[in-house]
């Protein structure tokens, strides 16, 4: 696609000046965008090329549409138009909404429309692959199983447990007839959640897809959203099925349900036993992580101890193979976790909790096993002082973690690097990976220990735009 100009930005947007296109944060007129509104906007997103499409959406932002609307009819569009199967490749432009949404909820004014223009942009770039792959249409509803939300959970479970298709398409159409408010969303997804992660596919994106799924429905609870995200939902949860894919499920089931002690709840994080979960992860055996994790907790860890331990090995696969692949283990983290805090039933939240650690040995499997060994996040140490931006316009990240680490123990640097790293990606990011791995590294960082949010924090400077990658085209007009 051709950059715009700064003319043709403002022509194809219907002549909005930018100072009106960007002051987002009075907007909020809930409710005034109708379901009809979201579906021709969809609808437009998919008949236009990606100018109009942008254009189209700044025009929309300035007459008063809320990010959320905006989103919700790019996520929309994603649905109807791109195949679920693989979930992942070009179906991240569905699974990067809602890391759009938090990227606009944090950002100045000036720079709050440009996530929006990113999923939409990316949607288009999608789309055009999509149709050279098979051209995907997501077929009409059938008809919806009635009965209660409760009744048609239960469906649901009933049809992903036994791989079937049909039975998961009516139950998913009927079910989304209840999405009239976010308050139904829990019951609804308290037996989805454990799907996401009965196997991994394609590096455990299925986890991903139901928790952001989730959170653009909470953002949005339209019926017309929820029966395109239910059924392709469904499609993508009913990929595989092979036994193969199912990396340490069977086991941690087992564990879920009948630990040998109470594990300490809601006790807080506290280092020693992060580290020891960190060390546990850098040599287990595949199949053996779960268990190892379980008998930490029966003797006395918290369960916010492991989370931070998964956070901090997640980091630490940077300074071994940096690149795209190492994002997978934080932004499944981010799901995961986000999905155990939601589950209703706590024999599937210490399931989410256990299974995460057989993923993420999965992932060291895949990305460093045999490989030189990389730095030790808890071997680190704060280097010289440097200002956030200056860290980012260096070359080498790895070289400059330790400045970082020096950054990011004090709380101004901390909220000064991840307002610079934030808005690198607004500006420059023009891949998926780098919105849904920096909003991860946002949300994670925040729920840390104090004296180990900062190595997360830290490593991610290896994973955004370099310092000589351009603003996109809608970022600079």
């Amino acid at each position: 696609m051709n950059p715009w100009t700064r003319r043709q930005f403002l022509s194809r947007s219907g002549a909005v000046s930018l100072a009106g296109l960007f002051p987002w944060r009075g907007w909020k007129v809930p409710g005034r965008v109708s379901e009809r509104d979201l579906l021709s906007l969809s609808d437009f997103l998919i008949e236009n090329d990606r100018d109009a499409v942008l254009a189209r959406i700044a025009a929309f932002a300035g007459q008063g549409w809320t990010r959320d609307e905006l989103l919700g009819a790019i996520f929309l569009a994603g649905l109807r138009e791109v195949n679920p199967d693989p979930c992942g490749f070009k179906f991240h432009c569905v699974m990067v909404s809602h890391s759009a949404a938090l990227l606009a909820d944090t950002a100045p004014a000036a720079e709050a429309l440009l996530p929006v223009l990113f999923n939409a942009s990316d949607f288009k770039h999608s789309q055009e692959r999509d149709r050279r792959e098979g051209d995907f249409r997501l077929v009409a509803a059938p008809e919806p199983q009635a009965g209660t939300l409760d009744e048609l959970v239960d469906a649901l479970r009933l049809g992903l447990e036994d791989w079937s298709a049909d039975a998961c398409d009516r139950a998913a159409t009927g079910a989304a007839r209840h999405v009239t408010e976010a308050t139904v969303l829990d019951r609804l997804f308290d037996g989805l959640w454990v799907h996401g992660m009965r196997d991994f596919h394609n590096l455990g994106h299925k986890i991903i897809f139901v928790a952001q799924t989730y959170r653009m429905l909470r953002r949005l609870p339209r019926p017309a959203l929820a029966e395109p995200a239910l059924r392709s939902l469904c499609k993508a949860l009913l990929i595989g099925g092979g036994e193969e894919a199912r990396i340490g499920s069977p086991q941690s089931h087992a564990l879920a349900r009948e630990p040998k002690k109470a594990w300490r709840g809601d006790a807080a994080s506290d280092p020693e036993h992060a580290i020891e979960v960190l060390r546990i992860l850098r040599s287990v055996k595949q199949g053996e992580g779960g268990a190892a994790i379980a008998e930490l907790l029966e003797d006395g860890a918290s369960p916010a101890a492991v989370w931070d331990g998964y956070r901090l090995f997640a980091a630490e696969q940077h300074l071994h193979a940096p690149g795209l692949l190492a994002v997978h283990p934080l932004t499944t983290i981010n799901a995961s976790r986000f999905a155990a805090e939601r589950a209703l039933d706590p024999v599937k939240r210490r399931f989410l909790l256990l299974q995460t650690a057989e993923w993420q040995v999965a992932y060291r499997r895949s990305f460093t096993d045999g490989k030189p060994a990389g730095l030790a996040i808890d071997a680190l140490e704060p280097g010289d002082a440097i200002g956030a931006e200056r860290l980012l316009e260096t070359k080498s990240r790895l070289k400059t973690i330790p400045q970082a680490l020096h950054v990011a123990k004090h709380p101004r640097g901390a909220r000064s690097l991840m307002s610079a790293l934030s808005s690198r990606v607004r500006r420059k990011g023009d891949e998926h990976h780098y919105h849904k791995y920096i909003a991860a590294v946002d949300e994670e960082r925040g729920l840390m220990h104090p004296a180990l949010a900062p190595h997360l924090l830290a490593a991610s400077v290896c994973y955004v735009p370099g310092p000589s990658a351009r603003d996109t085209d809608f970022a600079r007009h």
